[in-house]
């Protein structure tokens, strides 16, 4: 069950910050990317958006901390942003690392939700929220470590 003071004590206590931005993110409002922004101050964050089409996440948080997700998960030629992912990445290991999924649906499960799914089952200093209005579902195998929160992303975000 979600607890917002538990939340906000995770974020503080955090060495490390990795968010999602999932397609239900599409058409959040500015607001949401601002308070989203006011929650990684001071953090060592990463940004993995499924959609910018807005250019909310480039004016907020800055080409050196956010990544499209489609690119991560794609072989071959590694761009800048896939390799600056992967080197902030291995960082985060036997660190305090939140994870923070908003909005990440069924549709591409490879690219937002089974990473994080398995970045929490190896690093177990590391807690998932799962932010989704319909499937915020965990496996079970890091139901110790994973948080099912049953609400639209940006009505979780404006709680904050």
């Amino acid at each position: 069950m979600f607890d917002l003071e538990v939340f906000m004590n995770n974020i503080n206590d955090s060495e490390r910050v990795l968010v999602g931005l999932g397609e239900a993110m599409k058409n959040a409002p500015e607001e949401t990317y601002i308070a989203i922004k006011k929650l990684l101050d001071e953090k060592n964050y990463f940004i993995l958006y499924m959609n910018d089409d807005n250019g909310f996440c480039r004016k907020y948080f800055g080409e050196d901390r956010i990544a499209p997700a489609e690119d991560i998960n794609v072989d071959g030629e590694k761009s800048s942003c896939v390799e600056r992912y992967t080197k902030w990445l291995s960082m985060t290991i036997n660190k305090r690392l939140v994870i923070l999924e908003l909005g990440a649906s069924f549709l591409n499960p490879h690219i937002l939700r089974w990473p994080f799914e398995k970045i929490v089952f190896y690093n177990m200093k590391s807690v998932l929220y799962r932010v989704n209005g319909k499937l915020p579902q965990v496996p079970e195998e890091i139901a110790d470590r994973a948080v099912p929160v049953m609400m639209k992303p940006e009505e979780f975000v404006n709680k904050l």
